[in-house]
């Protein structure tokens, strides 16, 4: 029960904090209103065609699949950095033009993970509340009664799988919390970077930024795969590399050349 509790715990900061820290730096910042939800509204685009394109990757070559796990990670996380970090410089250079100074950066990179953390918060209440439920479900054949043995195997499966979560470390709860966290620092220290590439012209920033992503993503997948917990601690790692990444930045914005 600790581990729901948290879980939806999780899932409400999820959702009410990335509203509180933009209503604050906003108004703060005075940063252009409307620029968290276009910044946001731009990340579910980018991530649609990133999705896109490793769901037909893995239908075309599936044996990218079959090779030992740390090539596949490195595989998708060479496909996350190029699709997440070019696409966040295509929509900064040509669509974003006026998105320029550090608390303008600081607000786009909140909106580019803020939306999809808020989004990720509801899958996560929903998810908590529907483990409670079907866990709690004793006899299946009642709730379901016109299933057929497969849909029973795979809810029974389900239920396993919820009642496993329910019994281990109840701190796993907290993982979706830490994890969108340490990734929306990751998202306004690549925006900051991105943009301090368009101010000086230095297209080795972004390149800089695609591999920043791809070790993440990489690093992270490869740690999980060993043990969740390691997983988020990764995370996390990389959370605060990319904080000390944006205090370092705020100093270059103070000499960037403007356009």
């Amino acid at each position: 029960m600790t581990f729901l509790i948290l879980s939806a715990f999780s899932g409400f900061a999820l959702v009410v904090l990335p509203i509180i820290a933009v209503r604050k730096y906003r108004a703060v910042w005075q940063t252009p209103k409307g620029l968290f939800m276009t910044a946001g509204l731009a990340a579910l685009m980018v991530e649609i065609v990133h999705t896109a394109v490793l769901g037909n990757g893995a239908s075309l070559w599936p044996q990218v699949f079959d090779l030992p796990f740390y090539l596949t990670a490195i595989v998708i996380g060479v496909v996350s950095g190029l699709f997440i970090e070019l696409g966040r410089f295509l929509v900064l250079d040509k669509l974003m033009k006026k998105v320029r100074s550090f608390r303008e950066g600081m607000m786009f990179g909140l909106g580019w993970g803020g939306l999809q953390t808020i989004l990720y918060g509801f899958v996560v209440i929903i998810g908590a509340i529907g483990m409670y439920y079907i866990v709690g479900i004793s006899n299946i054949e009642t709730v379901l009664p016109s299933a057929d043995k497969n849909e029973l195997a795979s809810f029974l499966q389900i239920q396993k799988q919820g009642t496993e979560l329910m019994a281990g470390n109840p701190l796993l709860g907290l993982s979706p919390l830490l994890e969108r966290a340490s990734l929306i620092t990751v998202d306004i220290a690549m925006s900051l970077l991105v943009i301090l590439a368009i101010l000086r012209g230095a297209t080795s920033l972004v390149w800089l930024a695609v591999g920043f992503r791809t070790i993440c993503t990489t690093s992270v997948l490869c740690l999980n795969s060993l043990d969740p917990i390691l997983g988020i601690g990764g995370v996390v790692i990389f959370g605060i590399i990319a904080y000390l990444i944006s205090r370092r930045l705020s100093e270059s914005f103070t000499v960037a050349p403007q356009p």
